[in-house]
């Protein structure tokens, strides 16, 4: 009778007149005979279709077991072939048959009641919308049921209200203007698109729960032991490691377990948490851990720290004075205003001002007061107690008001500049060419040449940089990492005669000055670098007949050994694309064809490679990558090879105008620049001279030349805030 009663009401009444139709405001006129008739005949249709549904033999009824999905009505009725009725066809008359067979089962009283109260809402909606849109609706119900975000005496209000499922599904779906449809589908004029705004958050939700059974995952990560299963898709999407892992051709790619090495295992836990639930918890206790890992595992959005957000937490207030300053010493911290550093000391200070209060002015000199603004500070010595109840804190605010101001006396007619963050080549040099000669014929080489520039390639001007400390250097090899600069080895200069050093240092543009860091485990010259995962893998030029190679971590600060390559070479160069090092080279003594080696990061493991047309014999290889693919130059010819690591084949693309010795090669954007000097004849002059390749084009490019003539130098690309550094370079062509 629940039924009867809802369904004669819909279907006894009057349809809804579409919009627009003059039967909207002047009434149907349909008078009570047709009315009558219309009536008999549903009735005679309901009546023929369960005749005709009750003749098949249903499908026995599902048995009922703890946490399966609800029932449903086609799991009670068969289709007219006699085989499964779907859901999506059911037209009205076998879904009530289905509905009746449900409600002879032995239902709990709550899912009883609960579909009792559905089933009202499907007939009071049913004589205002299609029937496919309310069949719809009862499904996005019971599958929320099914998924366990809702119970039977919870209701459904809230699908009705909201704005996508109240429009997509008990409404038509009124388009503006024409609809392009897919020339394949014909679409009915009851056809809606239906969008279940939860799904998305359901499906992460259903398998951060697959997760705990590793049947249902497709591989376990191993950390120190512990294991941890997870579906390779997920992780790929919130780490570049694990899309380069799982996407390339490693043997972790198809590996049902992959052990990771020197990860902690707690902070992997909350990566994979967040992978999943895009929320993770940090402290004082974990933070150090956690940056460490998601830089190990390159978790982008994890990496990304943001000072406000932390400094907002109970967690802050409880930090020790020291950790407090190497916190706000952190070149990787990120601040929306320069004031929340201060805000930030001062809330800490606040917290527990007894014994904190003497540490304030150490801790504001961390808070870069010269580049807030003037009212801001004048407003601190007015209005802040701590800083009016100590001196040091005083002077120190009214020294940053006064270099500010003075800086500022400059610009004061201009606006303050923004930030023009451009990527730019940055060149450190080494031994300089000198017009005169010593009595020996030797070259004369002078006691400090600036050695450090960066050359934009939108104004094409050098520019100079802070020199690097150690002059006349020979030998060096040069990376970027994190936007910041590094130098390893390479002999000492003018200092002493020592051919070679374990010497390192970085170059950071925030700070605009040369620190050294942890020296390396060996003495190296001649050898080369590059970045891969995060971190600096330098490679050969010790002394022993093996490429010694050995990789800094720059949260860890320090330097660890790997596996050596396989095959021994003293001519070569490096480069790492697609989640591998690449190490192409010869023996300079036996000229030999060139070896092409391969390290895979994950497994600790070198490779030889065999490709075809791989080049012969070149003098000082540069390598870089761009667009995937590895480009070769050396120092003995204008050829330029290019190898296709997916394809595993070697090419020749255009030739350089000259020969480039001694120098680099560095993508910038979407080109590479190459540098490097040459003599012009015999008895020419030497000119070191910069060429810039297309590779849309196929072309090379003369750029110019050098602002210095060094013998030596080394090359990389950074994003520099070129408003900040101003000073043209003044080296052998006046520039």
């Amino acid at each position: 009778m629940l039924f009867l009663s809802h369904w004669r009401r819909s279907a006894y009444g009057p349809p809804p007149p579409p919009a627009g139709d003059p039967r909207e405001a002047a009434g149907t006129g349909e008078g009570g005979a047709a009315r009558l008739a219309r009536q008999r005949a549903a009735i005679q249709r309901l009546l023929g279709g369960w005749r005709d549904a009750a003749s098949r033999r249903p499908p026995p009824p599902p048995p009922r077991a703890a946490g399966r999905a609800p029932l449903s009505p086609e799991q009670f009725v068969a289709s007219a072939g006699g085989g499964p009725a779907d859901y999506d066809s059911l037209s009205l008359e076998l879904f009530m048959l289905g509905y009746f067979r449900i409600l002879e089962q032995d239902l709990p009283p709550e899912e009883r009641r609960g579909r009792h109260l559905l089933c009202f809402e499907v007939f009071e909606q049913l004589g205002r919308h299609g029937w496919r849109a309310v069949r719809s609706f009862h499904r996005a119900v019971t599958d929320e049921i099914a998924a366990g975000r809702r119970g039977w005496r919870d209701g459904f209000d809230d699908i009705k209200d909201r704005d996508t499922l109240a429009t997509l599904c008990l409404g038509f779906v009124r388009r503006q203007g024409p609809v392009a449809i897919p020339s394949t589908m014909v679409r009915n004029m009851d056809d809606f698109d239906f969008c279940l705004p939860s799904h998305a958050q359901g499906v992460l939700e259903g398998l951060q729960r697959l997760r705990a059974n590793p049947k249902l995952a497709d591989v376990t990560l191993v950390a120190s032991g512990q294991e941890f299963p997870c579906h390779r898709g997920v992780l790929a999407l919130c780490s570049h490691y694990f899309h380069a892992m799982f996407s390339g051709d490693f043997a972790e790619s198809i590996a049902a377990r992959v052990e990771l090495k020197e990860v902690d295992p707690g902070a992997l836990e909350m990566l994979l948490d967040f992978a999943y639930t895009g929320k993770v918890t940090i402290n004082q206790g974990n933070v150090e851990g956690l940056m460490r890992t998601s830089s190990q595992l390159h978790f982008p959005t994890v990496q990304k720290e943001n000072f406000e957000a932390v400094s907002q937490q109970e967690e802050f207030l409880q930090l020790s004075k020291e950790r407090l300053a190497i916190y706000l010493s952190n070149d990787q911290l990120q601040v929306q205003e320069e004031q929340s550093l201060a805000e930030a000391v001062l809330r800490w200070v606040r917290h527990d001002p007894g014994p904190r209060a003497q540490f304030l002015p150490e801790l504001l000199e961390l808070a870069h007061l010269v580049s807030l603004p003037d009212q801001y500070l004048q407003n601190l010595l007015a209005t802040e107690p701590l800083v009016r109840d100590s001196d040091a804190s005083k002077a120190l605010v009214a020294q940053s008001r006064a270099m500010g101001q003075s800086n500022a006396g400059a610009w004061k007619s201009l606006p303050t500049l923004p930030q023009k963050l451009e990527e730019v080549l940055v060149v450190v040099g080494g031994r300089v060419l000198e017009e005169s000669e010593d009595e020996d014929g030797g070259l004369e080489m002078p006691a400090a040449p600036r050695n450090f520039a960066f050359y934009n390639p939108k104004t094409r001007r050098w520019m100079a940089l802070p020199d690097f400390p150690d002059y006349n250097k020979w030998g060096f090899s040069l990376v970027a990492l994190n936007n910041d600069v590094y130098v390893t080895g390479g002999s000492r200069g003018s200092q002493n005669d020592t051919w070679s050093t374990t010497q390192a240092w970085r170059f950071c543009p925030k700070d605009g000055a040369w620190k050294p860091i942890a020296s390396m485990l060996r003495a190296r010259t001649n050898h080369t670098s590059a970045v891969l995962n995060g971190e600096i893998y330098v490679i050969g030029g010790t002394t022993v007949d093996v490429v010694e190679v050995e990789r800094y971590d720059p949260y860890n600060k320090s330097w660890c050994a790997i596996s050596p390559a396989l095959k021994y070479v003293s001519n070569f160069a490096a480069a790492s694309c697609l989640g591998k090092l690449y190490l192409v080279g010869s023996c300079a003594v036996k000229y030999n064809a060139l070896t092409l080696q391969c390290y895979n990061p994950v497994q600790d493991l070198w490779s030889v490679i065999t490709s075809p047309f791989i080049p012969k014999y070149l003098s000082a290889p540069r390598c870089a990558t761009l667009h995937g693919l590895i480009y070769l130059i050396g120092d003995n010819t204008k050829k330029v090879h290019v190898y296709n690591p997916e394809a595993n084949i070697w090419q020749k693309v255009q030739l350089l105008h000259t020969l480039h010795e001694n120098g680099g090669m560095v993508p910038v954007g979407d080109r590479l620049f190459v540098t490097g000097g040459h003599w012009k004849g015999m008895d020419g002059d030497y000119r070191v001279e910069m060429e810039v390749y297309d590779c849309t084009k196929d072309l090379w490019m003369q750029e110019g030349s050098l602002p210095c003539l060094w013998l030596f130098h080394s090359s990389s690309s950074i994003f520099m805030d070129t408003s900040k550094w101003t000073e043209a370079f003044q080296g052998d062509h006046g520039w």
